[in-house]
C-alpha cells in the first residue's frame, strides 16, 4: 500500500477498490502500520495531535473490517477539525460499514451513491468523522 501527502496533507490511498469486493483475498496490512502511514501522511493537515491520532485510529478500526479507504482527507477551512473517507463499497461492504458506524462517536455524516449501470452492486460512499 503506498499513501502519499498532497499539499495540506491531503492523502491518497491508491488501493484495487473498484476490481473486488471488501473482504477478498489482499493481505492486509497491521492496524499499527497502516496508522503509522496515514499519520505521517496526515500530520501537517492542521489537526491537533492528539485528534489527529483518535480520528485515524477509527478509519484504521474499519479497514480491519474490510473497509478499504481510496482516500482519506482533512475537514475544515480554514483550521481542519476532522477527517473524511471515501471508498467504493460492494453490498456486503455497506453493510459492514452501516452495522460500524452507530457505534463511533466522532461520526459526522455519510453519504452513499450508488454508481448504477456500470457497477450496479457497487457504491461510492464518503464518510465524515470530526
Amino acid at each position: 500500500m503506498t499513501i502519499s501527502a498532497n499539499g495540506g496533507g491531503n492523502a491518497s490511498i491508491f488501493s484495487e477498490c473498484l476490481k473486488g469486493t471488501q473482504g477478498d483475498s489482499e493481505v492486509m496490512e497491521p492496524k499499527q502500520a497502516f496508522e503509522g502511514e496515514l499519520l505521517n501522511a496526515l500530520k501537517f493537515g492542521g489537526l491537533e495531535k492528539a485528534n489527529l491520532t483518535e480520528l485515524v485510529s477509527i478509519v484504521a478500526d474499519l479497514r480491519t473490517q474490510g473497509i478499504r479507504p481510496v482516500r482519506v482527507f482533512p475537514l475544515g477551512i480554514p483550521a481542519s477539525d476532522g477527517i473524511g473517507i471515501r471508498t467504493v463499497l460492494d453490498l456486503g461492504g455497506l453493510q459492514t460499514l452501516i452495522t460500524a458506524l452507530p457505534k463511533i462517536q466522532r461520526l459526522r455524516s455519510i453519504e452513499v451513491f450508488p454508481l448504477g449501470i456500470p457497477r450496479p452492486d457497487q457504491f461510492m460512499t464518503k464518510v465524515e468523522f470530526g
